[in-house]
């Protein structure tokens, strides 16, 4: 058994306890006792004092008493107690015979207090252990911090971090990977949490050389939830065995080609080596290159800068730009395209001819060059800038385009690409009357006189008033008329009626009866004579009569060298007569309406 009070092993049978003094569990308790229990009994305390002060023990008192070899009644407790009632009293020993009661004891049973201490140890292992165990595991980051240096010497970068034995001593220290600790974790959950609870900061990051020392710091977060305590702190790392990285020369085999001409060249660069992840350009890129001039070729990593190219490929240039001196444009001779030399010229001269063919406002043109091929003038084509069926007419202006083949555009250059050139020496309709040239005027009066002589021989051949009706043409009718005589014929003037500026070819006699025609001029030569005879016009008359009367042609021409041109074949006597000027006139100007206009000369036909 063992005691109630201070768990101290005892002899079944023992009533008190050895250590301790304290009354057993199976001592005898009085008849009529209310309550209690074995340690009430031990603290000499009855049902009705449970939870009271126990009154306090004469202390002095039992040590007299043990002094002198006197026992102690079993009655001595504190008053009110009446334990014991009706049960004999065991006497306790006191002073000598008390301390060989215990020796007594103690030989009786031997293992006895080895027990009880084991027990003590036993209890206290486990009370540590508990502690331990509930008591959360300190992880000093710093153990297991690293540095992972990558790149090559001088352009180094640094990344700090944790080695992955912190990773195995979580897993480790919580034992069951799948269990939730008391954060509510696994094994992985608090990994996790522990590393995003780690601020990592370094003092230098890039640009690393060997022998540079990188003080790393951690820090731990206020968010961390984790199981464990967290202790950071700050640690140096040496970079030592950083790979040195090869100075090349990046404009090894690279060479710039120049093309076009002086003042118009372009470069290009060509590439002839094994560098990857580079580009080379023209810096400043232009098509006005001239020889003598200087371009800059760059060369760029595609990604990054040159740090990080030595990093990737372990190579590294201390030449990004380079300077190349333009040359080997072609040497160009400017061409006046427009020399007045060799352009518009005469049809007499070797060089660019513009030619019209047709009537001005209706010429069409012609561009055409006989220059020889070893006049540099035969390398330039010439472009009329005009419309799809345009015409001209003289006093028009007309573009010209001048460029370079381009067979011949590295060796030639224009100083001027257009020019405008006024349309003229175009040959055209007449618009004045003094435009006839003599040769046309000595056509024109033979023709008329012989239709003068024509007429007279009819006159006499048909001097019957049924007679002359036979006759083919009407104006004969009305020249030959039965009974009359002509004397004093003359020819009085020419007139020409021209079409206006603006209106083109337009009917002349719309007004006409029968229609008019269509014309850029018509040409009257007027004649008078006069005629006497009874029935003159079909009616008796006396006397001498003036008459006047027209012979016309249509579309007179105007040439380009000063000399005019007419189809006398159209030549015709007007089918009237007049009995004066004034009514012959007032005829024509009918005809004419709004769309022409009159000049005159006089005629010395005579």
């Amino acid at each position: 058994m063992f005691c109630g009070r201070c768990g101290s092993k005892l002899d079944d049978d023992a009533a008190f306890c050895t250590k301790c003094g304290a009354r057993t569990e199976t001592a005898a308790q009085p008849a009529g006792r209310q309550g209690g229990t074995p340690d009430d009994a031990a603290r000499g305390m009855g049902a009705s004092d449970r939870g009271a002060r126990p009154a306090q023990r004469n202390t002095q008192s039992a040590e007299a008493g043990r002094a002198a070899g006197n026992e102690i009644p079993d009655t001595w407790r504190p008053a009110g107690s009446n334990r014991d009632a009706g049960r004999q009293a065991q006497p306790l020993p006191v002073g000598n015979a008390h301390a060989e009661a215990k020796k007594a004891e103690g030989k009786k049973n031997p293992g006895k207090k080895l027990l009880i201490v084991g027990a003590a140890a036993v209890a206290a292992i486990a009370v540590l252990a508990a502690f331990l165990l509930l008591k959360p595991k300190t992880i000093k980051l710093m153990d297991y911090a690293e540095i992972n240096f990558s790149g090559v010497d001088g352009y180094a970068s640094a990344e700090g971090g944790f080695s992955y034995d912190l990773h195995d001593y979580i897993y480790e220290a919580l034992g069951d990977a799948e269990k939730e600790t008391s954060a509510g974790l696994t094994a992985g959950g608090e990994y996790a949490a522990v590393i995003r609870a780690a601020e990592v900061t370094l003092d230098k990051s890039n640009d690393i050389s060997n022998g540079d020392e990188i003080k790393m710091t951690v820090k731990i977060s206020d968010d961390y939830k984790g199981s464990f305590k967290l202790k950071g702190g700050e640690k140096t790392f040496k970079a030592e065995d950083l790979t040195e990285a090869e100075l090349v020369d990046m404009f090894k085999g690279v060479t710039v080609n120049f093309d076009g001409i002086d003042g118009e060249g372009s470069a290009k660069v060509e590439v002839n080596n094994d560098y990857k992840g580079v580009t080379y350009t023209i810096k400043d890129y232009r098509t006005t290159l001239s020889n003598g001039d200087v371009v800059t070729v760059v060369v760029r990593p595609n990604s990054g800068d040159f740090k990080y190219y030595a990093n990737q490929y372990g190579l590294y240039t201390e030449e990004t730009e380079k300077e190349v001196t333009v040359s080997g444009l072609a040497e160009v001779e400017i061409l006046d395209a427009f020399d007045p030399e060799f352009f518009n010229v005469s049809s007499k001269e070797k060089g660019i001819h513009i030619e019209f063919s047709g009537m001005s406002p209706e010429a069409e043109l012609n561009l055409r060059s006989d220059l020889p091929m070893n006049n540099p003038l035969a390398k330039v084509t010439y472009t009329a800038k005009v419309s799809w069926g345009q015409t001209f007419a003289n006093g028009d202006e007309l573009v010209i385009e001048a460029s370079i083949d381009d067979a011949y555009a590295k060796q030639y250059r224009l100083k001027e690409t257009t020019t405008t050139v006024i349309c003229e020496n175009i040959d055209g309709y007449m618009t004045d009357v003094k435009q006839l040239s003599d040769e046309s005027l000595e056509q024109i009066k033979e023709q008329c006189l012989t239709l003068k002589k024509l007429r007279i021989d009819l006159k006499e051949k048909y001097d019957s008033k049924d007679a002359c009706y036979q006759l083919p043409d009407s104006a004969l009718r009305t020249f030959v008329t039965t009974g009359e005589s002509l004397t004093d014929f003359k020819w009085e003037k020419a007139m020409l009626y021209s079409v206006k500026d603006g209106y083109g070819k337009s009917q002349f006699g719309a007004s006409n009866l029968f229609g008019g025609t269509y014309c850029y001029n018509r040409l009257y030569i007027v004649y008078s004579f006069k005629v006497s005879g009874a029935k003159a016009y079909g009616e008796p008359r006396d006397g001498e009569r003036e008459v006047w009367g027209v012979i016309y042609l249509h579309d007179c021409i105007a040439k380009n060298d000063g000399t005019s041109s007419v189809d006398i074949s159209g030549l015709e006597f007007d089918s009237w007569l007049y009995l004066s000027e004034a009514e012959m006139m007032q005829d024509i100007e009918e005809d004419a309406d709004i769309y022409f206009e009159a000049t005159e000369m006089p005629l010395n036909w005579n």
